[in-house]
Formats: structure tokens, sequence, C-alpha cells
């Protein structure tokens, strides 16, 4: 999972066609970047992605509402039962307390910012009919603060540089 950055949540960025990714689609780039992260997002017509958007809105406002409600049970499951200092980690870093008592916290924030993430998400809907690579990445930022992973529209995220695409 890529890491959210405050230039995540800009919402006018410019755009360029990935020129070093190794594989083409018809004669283009697989992947474009976005200008102000250097993050690579998989290349998708504007017209589908608005699509895509437009159809979010229409059902997303039942579907954000039921991911958010599993969310603060999930949420609140792992505060009340102190699920953060006791998981199994695979790193030295992530067991040391203080970063267990951060996710603690995030936790906690996730709950009681739930409500305002269905209605950014639902922003972030309309604005991606507008712009679609702009929308594309502020809704695939706030799902991934919101939720701590991808929830919705998971090939909306950026990609990392690592990972080849198909798999």
């Amino acid at each position: 999972m890529s890491r959210i950055e405050f230039g995540d949540f800009n919402p006018i960025s410019g755009w360029k066609d990935d020129e070093s990714s190794t594989l083409q689609f018809n004669g283009t780039s697989r992947y474009v970047i976005d200008l102000t992260t250097k993050k690579r997002y998989l290349k998708e017509s504007p017209n589908e992605l608005r699509k895509e958007f437009a159809t979010m809105f229409v059902c997303g406002i039942f579907i954000h509402t039921l991911g958010a409600i599993s969310s603060i049970f999930e949420n609140v499951v792992r505060v009340l039962s102190f699920r953060s200092f006791f998981e199994h980690t695979h790193t030295k870093e992530e067991s040391r307390f203080g970063n267990r008592a951060i996710h603690f916290l995030a936790d906690i924030g996730r709950i009681a910012t739930a409500p305002v993430a269905v209605v950014a998400l639902q922003i972030a809907c309309l604005y991606g009919i507008v712009f679609p690579n702009n929308g594309r990445k502020i809704y695939a930022t706030i799902d991934r603060a919101q939720f701590g992973s991808p929830l919705f529209e998971g090939h909306f995220q950026p990609i990392p540089r690592s990972r080849r695409w198909p798999y």
C-alpha cells in the first residue's frame, strides 16, 4: 500500500504518460504519473472513469455508508479489545510501544471521521466526473486514509514502482 502524503490531497495536478513503463497498450504507455506526487496510476480512458464515478455517485451513498458502518464496527472492536497492542508484527520497528499507540489512536480517529469520509467520497465522485484523474487520486487517498487499506475501487490506487502489471 502506498503512503499517504499531503500532495495526495492536491485537487489540481498535472499528469503525463509514463514512458519508462515497459508494457505498452496500443502504442501508448500503460501508466500515467501524477506530477505532484510522482506516483503511477493505471492509465484509463477519461470517459470510462467518468462513467465509473457517475455510477459510484448514484450507488455510493448506500455502499459508502455500509462500508463506513462496517469500518466503525471493526474499529470499535479493535479499540475496546486493545488489539493494536497485542497484534503480531513482522518487524521490530512495528512492535515498539509508540508505533502501537499510533495505530490505536488511528483507529479512534477512523471511528470519529467515518461520517466525514462518506461525504468526502461522494464529493470525490462528483469531482471525478469533471476531472477524472484528479478525482481518482483524491478518492483513492480518502479510501486509504479512512479504511487503512483500499476498500472501494482498488484499481484507483497508485501502483508501486516495483510492481509490474499484469501480474
